[in-house]
């Protein structure tokens, strides 16, 4: 533990003993973990590293909801407000923003539907900061595989960690969320439905460190699936990668749907699947290079963060295998 940085060492040097008396206490690192209940290195300590890494990153994965003129008219009734509360803030080829009507941001897309795929829904609205119930309802949702966020490339909830084989009962969470606040990491904000309790990340500069560090999470994927693909066969680290955040028997599924992927590739035309690897290849090489570029961004940018939030940005920086500490 020492070793760890979780123990000082006090030698007492001034002890007439032939042998020196030697003393431990926690370090502060050590003292942050046991608040949060993460100092041990157990099934539960994961259990809770696994859940405050979902409600710190919630926010970048939560799914925006996209409204039709009624639904909306619906959702501004349940948030006591109207469309005569709606103002112009800024009109683009894409659509129309409006200013924040009780914290929530709305855009009215192009009625072509060249923004969202469909000419009947129209709105998109993102809610500040999250609420228990939203929580633990978009971590369900997720594991019926709805797509968490509405112009996301691929279709899937594969891009989630921990979502498929965990689950969190609301106990748990509101547990997590008051340790989390205790250690002011998590605030208290206004609320956007009448009389529930929402909270959000209370630091801004927090807020973009784990934003940044959630796009790194996102190439990381985008590289193994690409790798699982048209390499050969799957390393030991993509297997282990696959495991860590989505559970052995969800991990085998996305290994065997490869296979049969690649197995597929194989019986085609020679050349073609030659050409196809070698688009790969230069894809792979260029996003690991981007990655590597915002890796070296992320550390000099938010250096002052992670100094300043040790264990948060310990526990959001495990969203990314490897972690930003290394610069593969």
């Amino acid at each position: 533990m020492e070793k760890e940085g979780l123990l000082d060492r006090y030698e007492d040097k001034d002890s007439s003993k032939k042998i020196k008396p030697v003393s431990y206490s926690l370090t502060d690192n050590a003292k942050k973990k046991d608040s949060l209940n993460i100092l041990r290195n157990d099934e539960v300590t994961q259990r809770y590293r696994s859940l405050y890494e979902l409600l710190i990153c919630f926010n970048q994965f939560k799914k925006y909801e996209m409204l039709t003129d009624k639904q909306l008219d619906g959702f501004l009734g349940k948030i006591g407000c109207s469309r005569n509360d709606l103002k112009e803030h800024k009109i683009s080829k894409a659509g129309i923003f409006y200013e924040p009507v009780n914290g929530v941001h709305i855009v009215k897309w192009t009625e072509d539907g060249s923004i969202i795929g469909t000419k009947d829904r129209l709105y998109s609205i993102s809610i500040p900061g999250f609420s228990v119930k939203e929580f633990i309802l978009s971590l369900k949702k997720l594991k019926k595989g709805h797509n968490p966020r509405p112009f996301s490339s691929y279709p899937a909830v594969s891009d989630i960690p921990f979502v498929l084989y965990t689950n969190y009962k609301e106990q748990e969470v509101r547990g997590a969320i008051d340790l989390l606040r205790k250690d002011g990491i998590i605030k208290v904000i206004n609320d956007v439905f009448p009389g529930e309790m929402r909270y959000d990340i209370a630091d801004e500069n927090l807020k973009r460190f784990i934003k940044d560090v959630w796009l790194v999470h996102d190439y990381d994927f985008r590289l193994i699936i690409e790798r699982l693909i048209y390499n050969n066969k799957p390393t030991d680290e993509d297997k282990n990668y696959l495991k860590y955040f989505f559970g052995e028997k969800y991990a085998e599924k996305i290994l065997a749907d490869a296979f049969h992927i690649r197995d597929s590739y194989k019986k085609e035309n020679i050349a073609s699947n030659d050409e196809r690897k070698e688009v790969a290849k230069k894809f792979i090489e260029d996003f690991g290079k981007r990655r590597r570029l915002l890796v070296q961004d992320i550390i000099k940018v938010h250096e002052k963060v992670i100094k300043k939030y040790g264990i948060v940005s310990e526990i959001a920086q495990e969203i990314c295998l490897p972690s930003l500490t290394s610069q593969n």
